[in-house]
């Protein structure tokens, strides 16, 4: 479906598939019974354990009547990670992250979920954020994504 992508400051990728990643429902306060029938790790590495008002429990959503079943179906608590997943991504991909991101762990994760070979970083000395300044970089960064891709 891509050919090529470029993530700026990405945290790792969650799945609704139970047969990848890390069971993250106790990390997110959400009771983990039923058990993962696939038996899937639970513990969250401890790198990647965020400020709690960043985490989404479904108990505190505020919803009701016809919009919270299919709310609480849209929540995702499975947590690929490059230490329990072994598939990566094989489309050229490029990274763009901050040392002092708060999601810095995460993208550092996301970036070993791809392919080294087809895989590009650019990491920078601010946060959150498409940095300033650095137009050059950013600019060889997708140019060298984009000569990556198969034709």
């Amino acid at each position: 479906m891509f050919q090529a992508a470029v993530f700026i400051g990405s945290p790792v990728p969650f799945s609704k598939r139970t047969d990848v990643g890390i069971d993250a429902r106790s990390y997110f306060g959400v009771d983990p019974n039923p058990p993962n029938p696939f038996g899937r790790p639970t513990t969250v590495p401890a790198h990647l354990v965020t400020d709690p008002a960043y985490l989404r429990n479904p108990a505190q959503l505020d919803v009701s009547g016809d919009d919270a079943e299919a709310t609480l179906e849209g929540v995702q608590y499975q947590m690929f990670h490059p230490s329990t997943d072994t598939v990566r991504l094989g489309i050229p991909t490029g990274h763009v992250y901050g040392s002092r991101d708060k999601w810095f762990p995460h993208s550092k994760d996301l970036a070993a979920l791809c392919r080294g070979d087809v895989r590009t970083v650019f990491q920078h000395c601010g946060g959150h954020e498409v940095p300033r300044g650095c137009e050059e970089e950013l600019c060889d960064l997708i140019e060298t994504v984009f000569s990556k891709i198969r034709r």
